[in-house]
């Protein structure tokens, strides 16, 4: 019955999903050509089944529209295999502020 319970609070605080490592995967998604930074990264379970990620990736600014694309994919590609129903990728231009920064001011 405790087990139960620490993990229905897990779903409940909305923790990262078991064995998924954000340190790690966020070293693989900034070895991602273009990509200079990332921030506002964030994953959680839903119900221990269906997961959910977001992050603000910073590109350089010269990126075109292609290499933007492509660096969406690979993220995605990171992510395969790991239940995730829903990603959101915003992406960010070198010397761009944050519109969520703008947001919390």
């Amino acid at each position: 019955m405790v087990r139960n319970m620490k993990v229905s609070l897990a779903y409940f605080l909305q923790q990262s999903p078991r064995g998924f490592d954000l340190d790690s995967f966020t070293r693989r998604l900034l070895a991602i050509e273009g990509v200079l930074s990332a921030h506002h990264t964030h994953c959680w379970t839903l119900e221990g089944e269906h997961h959910v990620f977001s992050t603000h990736i910073v590109m350089d600014r010269r990126s075109s529209r292609s290499e933007i694309y492509q660096a969406k994919i690979r993220i995605r590609d990171l992510l395969a295999g790991g239940s995730f129903e829903h990603i959101t990728i915003d992406v960010e231009l070198e010397g761009e502020q944050c519109l969520l920064d703008c947001e919390e001011k």
